[in-house]
């Protein structure tokens, strides 16, 4: 069964589709030119064309900009999406995962394994026992309830 040669990722860092060859080991973020380690991110789609690869890129980097660029007439940015914008500021995972759980708690007041689940499928990588952890670890939340999670406020 041919799975296929090529596929679309989306960077950990600024959240941009790219088409990559998955015979390769890593590639870089056109946009952010992060280092990408392939077999480390979420395949949204495979073909054995580039024509394909190249036109779901491009129908997924429209769909991510109008998520991020709403129109004046619709709604807000919801919290996830807020805070997945505001997360491409951390120079590294930790800080991204900081600033996720910070947005998280002033849009949402609290938050729990459910919103960081709608994260991770939007991000299209981490595991939420590791996002726990370093929230946990980081000292900069504390669990007003077990399972919820709230920032410190400084």
């Amino acid at each position: 069964m041919n799975i296929g040669r090529y596929g679309v990722v989306v960077c950990t860092k600024c959240g941009n589709a790219k088409g990559v060859d998955l015979g390769t080991k890593t590639t870089k973020c056109p946009h952010c030119r992060r280092r990408l380690i392939i077999n480390k991110l979420t395949v949204f789609y495979r073909s054995d064309s580039q024509k394909n690869i190249a036109q779901v890129v491009g129908e997924l980097n429209a769909k991510i900009r109008d998520a991020e660029m709403p129109d004046k007439k619709s709604n807000p940015p919801d919290a996830y999406t807020l805070a997945l914008k505001e997360s491409r500021s951390g120079s590294n995972e930790r800080e991204r995962l900081i600033i996720i759980g910070r947005v998280l708690s002033r849009e949402l007041g609290s938050f729990d394994k459910k919103d960081l689940e709608i994260i991770i499928s939007r991000r299209g990588t981490g595991e939420i026992e590791e996002i726990i952890d370093v929230l946990k670890k980081s000292d900069l939340f504390y669990e007003p309830k077990p399972g919820t999670f709230k920032a410190v406020e400084t």
